[in-house]
């Protein structure tokens, strides 16, 4: 049986108050800089770092866990069949984000992440969406909405919330 792979997008400014280390953990996360991130974590999601294992053969190998790529600039096949620009940005404290990501890194690191991201976030409403590949239909997208430090997800009601939403987002994308 072959796995699900999801479109996933974020726009959404942060909050000018957050502390660097959580600056840098996005910037981290985003442009994979090297920041030296401390070893108290902000969030449990980030609390995995990287490891080296010797595999059978006797080659070293570096295990990255998922957080650490989850927004990263990567290229997946599935791009060229969708319209629209796909990439990450974070710069002018705005984060933005469309990816096609393989459900199990999605939903290994999503749940600890979003609502992290929403306490991070200044903008309030959509912020986002996400949808497996294989749905053809636009009703089973989950809308990620921010509120209160909180995050929201809802199916979608309005196809038009999301054709606005990708305008905005592809305007930004584009640039980069």
């Amino acid at each position: 049986m072959m796995s699900d792979f999801y479109e996933f997008a974020l726009l959404f400014h942060i909050n000018l108050d957050i502390s660097n280390e959580e600056k840098n953990t996005l910037s981290y996360i985003v442009q994979g800089q090297g920041f030296n991130l401390s070893s108290k974590s902000i969030n449990p999601c980030f609390s995995e770092s990287a490891y080296t294992t010797t595999l059978p053969s006797g080659i070293p190998m570096v295990v990255v866990p998922a957080w650490h790529a989850f927004l990263r600039d990567g290229h997946s096949e599935f791009e060229d069949y969708l319209p629209g620009s796909f990439g990450s940005s974070f710069s002018e404290d705005r984060l933005a984000a469309r990816q096609i990501i393989h459900e199990d890194s999605f939903f290994n690191v999503w749940y600890d992440f979003g609502p992290w991201l929403a306490k991070v976030s200044l903008t309030a409403g959509l912020v986002g969406y996400y949808r497996n590949l294989e749905d053809e239909s636009i009703e089973k997208t989950n809308l990620i909405y921010f509120k209160d430090g909180h995050m929201i997800e809802r199916s979608n009601q309005n196809f038009q919330s999301i054709n606005n939403f990708l305008q905005n987002l592809e305007a930004i994308l584009s640039e980069e």
